[in-house]
């Protein structure tokens, strides 16, 4: 949903000529195929909301393999937090968290504020929340409450709920972190073992409705991605088993028949870890388009949704027409729009804020 902290690309020699390491650094780059995934992930999130406002006055049915973008999302964050940290063992718990919170909530603060002040400005523009003060409160906090206008757990920016998993998983690792120690072996199983166990004790029992929210199976993703980070240095060989293999979890991905939400992690999990872990591993295409689309992949994700309502209202109010011709232009014509807004929003916004808050950072921890 996410944007976890990949920066940079590259990488430089075949992988069959050296083993893969983690970047000096600390920063998650130096994988171009995860780099450009989030931007892919990001856009096949952007093109099913559009197939859902089409959906909603054409009657055509959306493209719902296509949300699975977020779940590609969650690999890559269980990923890139064990690749980053070496294990839990590059940071404490609070550098750990206050890189977490640099990255994650500047952005969404505003978007949230944004929201707000629609609201406040143009009511009716708005179907999905409203101004209610507790509610307002545990969206800018990352609780999980109630949205009294939908009636389920969905923040001011419903987009936000993948984010409630987000800062859940922070703070799991943040609290594994200072438990085991920073000993990669103790923190990762300390980790793990949680997660699956929380997970298992919510299908067993009924918890209140907030841990429910959170023991969801959709949780484990992030479990995947995190093997998918022990593993990366165990597999490595020729380039072509890699491409085939994202090929084929690509197209499981999208071509295979749906699943209720409840086999979510299965579903959708299962081929997205595959395909990460592949685009880990397969390395030598350059695209200055695919990186900058990963760079603002996060922006991206939080500013299309307006964009997508807002030609939605006016398609319909200017071309009712729901031929297969149209429904392509509006398919091209949101991602290009969403595109420019996440672009905007990247380089205007998320870029500036995060630079100061890392400044920040550092002036505190010279």
């Amino acid at each position: 949903m996410n944007k976890a902290a990949l920066t940079t690309t590259s990488v430089a020699t075949p992988a069959q000529d050296r083993p893969i390491q983690p970047p000096v650094d600390g920063a998650a780059g130096q994988i171009v195929g995860v780099q450009y995934l989030r931007g892919f992930a990001a856009l096949a999130v952007v093109v099913y909301h559009l197939s859902q406002r089409w959906e909603s006055f054409a009657g055509v049915p959306a493209l719902e393999t296509l949300r699975s973008g977020v779940d590609v999302f969650f690999v890559i964050s269980g990923f890139v937090m064990v690749w980053s940290t070496n294990a839990g063992a590059r940071l404490s718990a609070r550098d750990f968290m206050a890189r977490r919170i640099i990255r994650i909530v500047p952005l969404y603060w505003v978007v949230t504020t944004l929201v707000l002040v629609a609201l406040l400005v143009a009511p009716a523009a708005i179907w999905w929340t409203g101004t209610y003060p507790l509610h307002t409160i545990g969206s800018f906090l990352f609780l999980p409450l109630e949205n009294p206008r939908i009636g389920a757990i969905y923040p001011v920016v419903p987009l936000g709920w993948t984010l409630l998993f987000e800062m859940f998983f922070y703070l799991c690792f943040a609290l594994a972190i200072m438990l085991g120690r920073r000993e990669p072996k103790r923190v990762m199983t300390i980790l793990i073992a949680s997660m699956v166990g929380f997970v298992l004790l919510g299908q067993l029992v009924q918890l209140p409705e907030a841990l429910d929210f959170y023991a969801r199976p959709i949780l484990l993703e992030f479990v995947f991605g995190m093997i998918a980070g022990l593993l990366v240095r165990r597999f490595v060989g020729p380039q072509w088993p890699w491409l085939a293999l994202a090929i084929f979890s690509l197209a499981a991905l999208i071509f295979l028949p749906d699943m209720p939400n409840s086999w979510r992690a299965l579903r959708f999990g299962v081929p997205a870890v595959l395909l990460v872990h592949a685009a880990i591993h397969v390395a030598g295409w350059n695209s200055g388009f695919w990186h900058r689309m990963g760079d603002m992949s996060y922006s991206l994700y939080l500013a299309h949704y307006p964009v997508v309502m807002g030609l939605a209202a006016l398609w319909t109010a200017s071309l009712p027409s729901t031929s297969p011709i149209a429904y392509a232009g509006f398919l091209a014509l949101g991602c290009l729009l969403s595109v420019a807004a996440g672009y905007a929003c990247w380089l205007l916004v998320e870029r500036p804020l995060v630079k100061a808050g890392r400044a920040h950072l550092s002036s505190k921890n010279p």
